[in-house]
């Protein structure tokens, strides 16, 4: 058994410390991991004289390029972030913009987004150099993941028409969670902005609670005429004197690159509203049911569109047995990105669902033991309204 033979040792090792291989050769070694809530970071002695300087993180997905055994869908290679796109001999690595990423006398630094690793057990750096031909030398390493600390945000759907009294489930629910989401559509009034609507004081109030206040926008995934869904979005346009930072909540948001103009002119009119364009979609679907059709679609396109994208809605029952962590495409994101909303929960089921959130990669979360109904499933505040900040703290 040569040295060629084990030139990568394979070591397993916790999240929280700081991780040592040792590597039979001498071109690439001293690989060291160590992260925290944020970041990744790894650090080795590489040749200088490679043409070619590459960190690959591994073990995200079936689908990667194969180095050292393992299957990689990320790369830095020298200073720049490449993710791996495509299936079976139709593949290339995409380049995502700059990395962290220094070399200074063979001693090369580099730096991942811990939120790569959301959701997942275990990861592999893999480091290697080469000259552009065969692979000449690697190490790579496994880390067990920890989960980061994650604060979730709270989104809280609230499709119900203001009452005007100190006991509004709106101006409850405002105390409690940081995006609210209203819906015009109850107003029983004429509209949001109609002469006589409680919206407008109901909606500052709101804002004086601390609540950031979106609102409600269906589609039909991407079937209702958008002259008809721009209108509704005027239909809030009297709300723009109040905050200047209002979200759109698109229900039943489509994806499909077809749909990506009409989401551009929602987003373009929010912003001349004095909205902020800040998009929050809800296609209404369960992500992992149907990773193999989004990944080229959603993860290439509507993400650049899509500020926040919920990505799971169901019961609680659904969120434990079923619901698989996000692909490996969601990885480059921020937590921040991702939402998730799970009905038919009691109060110990919300917390056991906001602390399943952390650890699949959600930065914000709503719950509710109101059951999935076809005509309003959040048109009520749960019965432990007042436990929600708990429960967005669980850990």
């Amino acid at each position: 058994m040569t040295a060629n033979v084990y030139r990568m040792i394979l070591v397993s090792l916790f999240f929280s410390g700081v991780f040592v291989s040792v590597n039979a050769a001498a071109q690439v070694s001293g690989l060291r991991v160590n992260a925290d809530d944020n970041v990744i970071k790894i650090s080795a002695s590489i040749n200088s004289e490679y043409q070619f300087k590459q960190v690959y993180l591994c073990g995200l997905d079936t689908i990667g390029w194969r180095v050292a055994g393992e299957t990689c869908s990320w790369l830095i290679e020298n200073g720049t972030l490449y993710r791996y796109s495509g299936r079976s001999d139709e593949w290339s690595w995409t380049s995502q913009g700059a990395a962290v990423y220094t070399l200074s006398d063979s001693n090369l630094h580099a730096e991942f987004p811990v939120s790569m690793v959301a959701g997942f057990d275990s990861y592999s750096i893999v480091v290697q150099g080469h000259e552009g031909g065969p692979a000449l030398d690697h190490e790579r390493i496994r880390v067990l993941v920890q989960p980061p600390t994650i604060r979730l945000s709270g989104l809280v759907p609230l499709y119900a028409a203001p009452t005007g009294q100190r006991n509004d489930p709106l101006l409850v629910i405002s105390r409690q969670a940081e995006t609210v989401i209203i819906s015009g559509n109850n107003s029983g009034s004429g509209g949001v902005c109609a002469v006589g609507s409680l919206y407008p004081q109901t909606v500052r109030a709101m804002r004086q609670n601390g609540a950031t206040v979106a609102v409600y926008l269906h589609v039909e995934w991407g079937q209702r005429n958008m002259l008809d869904v721009l209108n509704d979005l005027e239909g809030y346009s009297c709300l723009s004197d109040i905050q200047n930072d209002t979200p759109v909540f698109i229900d039943q948001a489509p994806l499909t690159v077809e749909s990506i103009g009409g989401l551009k002119a929602i987003k373009q009119r929010a912003i001349e509203l004095g909205f902020g364009g800040t998009l929050i979609a809800n296609p209404g679907t369960v992500f992992s049911e149907r990773g193999e059709e989004l990944v080229a679609v959603f993860s290439e396109s509507l993400m650049e569109v899509y500020d926040v994208t919920v990505t799971f809605e169901g019961s609680f029952e659904s969120y434990r047995d079923s619901f698989i962590p996000h692909p490996a495409w969601t990885a480059g994101y921020e937590y921040s990105r991702f939402a998730h909303l799970v009905h038919t929960a009691s109060l110990p089921e919300a917390f056991e669902a906001a602390d399943l959130a952390k650890r699949r990669g959600a930065g914000m979360f709503g719950a509710t033991d109101l059951e999935s109904l076809p005509v309003n499933t959040w048109g009520e505040l749960p019965s432990y309204w007042r436990m929600l900040p708990d429960v967005l703290q669980s850990r």
